[in-house]
Parts: C-alpha cells; sequence; structure tokens
C-alpha cells in the first residue's frame, strides 16, 4: 500500500524498472490495472470469477474461478520473475 499511495510503481516504471507486486491481492490488482479497495483486502470488490478471467485475459492460463487454483498461478508467475530478477 505504501508503494500505492506514494505512486512509487509509476515513478519506477517511467524510470525503465519492471515493477512486480508480491503480496497476491496486490499482484491482481496490478494485473488489472486497477487500484486496491481496501487496505487489507485490496481486491475485495472482486469475485473469484472476474479473477480467474484476468488470470486467463493477462497471464495466458487455462480459466479456473478455484482459488486454489489462481494462487498457484499466480505462485508459479511470480516465482519465475524472482528467478528472471535473480539472474539478469
Amino acid at each position: 500500500m505504501v508503494s500505492e499511495e506514494t505512486h512509487l510503481n509509476g515513478a519506477l516504471e517511467r524510470a525503465g524498472l519492471s515493477v512486480i507486486e508480491t503480496d497476491l491481492g496486490e499482484y491482481i490488482v496490478q494485473l488489472g490495472g486497477d487500484r486496491p479497495s481496501h487496505i487489507i483486502a485490496p481486491i475485495v470488490h472482486m469475485t473469484r470469477e472476474q479473477v480467474g478471467r484476468l488470470m486467463h485475459e493477462r497471464l495466458n492460463v487455462p480459466y479456473s474461478d478455484d482459488t486454489e487454483t489462481l494462487a498457484r498461478y499466480a505462485r508459479e508467475r511470480l516465482r519465475e520473475e524472482f528467478l528472471r530478477a535473480i539472474w539478469a
């Protein structure tokens, strides 16, 4: 939330850096180009079906509305991003 409130991500992106949220809710908000709706539950405004469609569209994964599957998709993608950052 600090990066959201200070607009840090936008500034880093304008400086040419790739910014990826690590909190699951914040990551989903970022995927949708949205803003968090609550400090503790940033995607409380979204249904699991909406999250499933967003991940399907943005991450190119099979559609699912199963929360465990959606969390697994995010974990797998974030793991790839972390490893890419380590070896960059």
